[in-house]
């Protein structure tokens, strides 16, 4: 009987714990301009696109940097025994023009596109996740384009984990 009233108190100070975490981080993310957009594709592949201000966002560290005159592509390959889980991160390092980016996600056999508009001196964080921890397999194909301007600087990362 002890052990289980252990269990049980274990498990409520758990998600007290969880939910006392995830108001302050709710609320942070409301005041700081950060967008949330949630994609499924088919039963298991999600697709999450967050969107703010670029010191707002985590990521990692710039890797490939380029002028979009007036559009760029990148691909990004998703291969099977690297993971379930994929983030590709975009800057766009202009300071007075926005772009539209436009991901066509193939991921183990389920296609996707999802456009996104990234304002001046933000970052976009695209997630891929198989949520039954299934590799991810297929390829992200992402267009940059310059919106009301002739070219935007950017700068792109992604990993597959």
């Amino acid at each position: 009987m002890m052990k289980k009233t252990r269990k049980i108190l274990s498990l409520l100070l758990a998600l007290v714990l969880c939910m006392a975490m995830a108001v302050p981080a709710s609320a942070a993310g409301e005041d700081s301009g950060v967008r949330t957009k949630t994609y499924h594709l088919g039963e298991s592949v999600v697709v999450t696109v967050v969107t703010g201000p670029s010191g707002e966002m985590p990521g990692m560290k710039p890797r490939i940097s380029g002028i979009a005159s007036p559009t760029a592509t990148k691909t990004f390959t998703l291969q099977d025994g690297r993971g379930s889980n994929c983030v590709i991160n975009i800057w766009n390092d202009s300071d007075d023009a926005a772009m539209d980016l436009t991901f066509k996600v193939s991921a183990n056999g389920e296609s996707y596109s999802v456009s996104e508009q990234v304002s001046a001196n933000e970052k976009t964080n695209f997630f891929i996740n198989d949520k039954n921890g299934n590799d991810l397999s297929g390829k992200v194909v992402t267009t940059i384009r310059a919106a009301g301007a002739s070219s935007v600087a950017y700068t792109y990362t992604a990993r597959q984990y």
